[in-house]
Parts: C-alpha cells; structure tokens; sequence
C-alpha cells in the first residue's frame, strides 16, 4: 500500500531537481550579464524629412542633449528657441546652434549642431518626443517639425 505514495514521492522529487538545475543555470546566466538588456535598448535618433536627424549626444553632467540635424528642404531654414521634449526633460532650452546664440539661419543641406538644455536627465532609459519649431526666412512662414529620439542614458 506504501508503494503508490513512494512512487509519487520520487516523482515530485526528480521534477523538483529538474526546476532546481534550471533556475540555478537562470542564476549563473543573469549573475554573468549573459541575460542583461542593456544592450538591447536601440540608439536612434528618428527625424523624418525634410530636416532628418543625423546624430545625438547626451551630457547628462551638464543636463545637455545635443542633435546634429540636415536642412534638406531646398530652403534656408531659421531655428529659433522654439523646442518641446514630450518626457525626461523639464523646460528644454536651445543654448546655441553652431555655437551660436539663436535664431541662426541654416543654409540648404547645411548640417547644424544644435545644443539644448535639457533640466531632469537622468541615467536610464529615454524615449522622447521632439518638435522643434523652423522658420522660413523667405516667406515667413512657421514649420513645426517632430521626431523621436530612443537611447540608454548612462
């Protein structure tokens, strides 16, 4: 009658030995960085045309985001101190474009460097929206522009 319960027994205990070894190999993989997504988190930096972005950098000492972006509208193109930032950055600020003060003409195909304060940086991951507002000095008139802007802040 003792056997059917030792039958069970050994059972539930190979089982357990088996969910023992894997969750140990789970332990030794994520304690040696094999299961760590750091790394998964895509640098991108997305500005449709006619104003594509073609690089970024953060300077999280300094609160600082900086994006290098191509006039490609066949224009010159006026940036003024007009940006918004939808999340992980409080009341953004462009400090200069091509190391100058705003506003700056950007000539067509021209790339510019533009810098912006960016208050509440802090490392982790930052998903954002960007409009920054251009002008057309020929016409005068206003064009809003918005892009994406994906990176691990570190």
């Amino acid at each position: 009658m003792n056997k059917k319960g030792q039958a069970a027994m050994e059972f539930l205990m190979t089982y357990g030995w088996a969910i023992l070894v894997v969750l140990v190999a789970v332990a030794t993989l994520s304690y040696f960085g094999v299961l760590d997504n750091k790394g998964m988190i895509p640098s991108k930096c997305l500005f449709s045309a006619p104003v594509p972005c073609v690089d970024h950098s953060f300077d999280l000492g300094n609160e600082k985001l900086t994006l290098a972006m191509r006039n490609n509208n066949g224009f010159p193109v006026e940036i003024t101190n007009s940006i918004s930032i939808s999340s992980g950055c409080s009341s953004p600020t462009i400090n200069t474009i091509n190391d100058l003060v705003p506003p700056q003409t950007i000539a067509n195909n021209e790339i510019a460097k533009i810098e912006i304060t960016c208050g509440g940086l802090s490392s982790g991951k930052f998903k954002s929206d960007v409009t920054l507002i251009y002008n057309n000095p020929n016409t005068g008139l206003n064009h809003s522009h918005v892009g994406e802007i994906v990176d691990r802040l570190e």
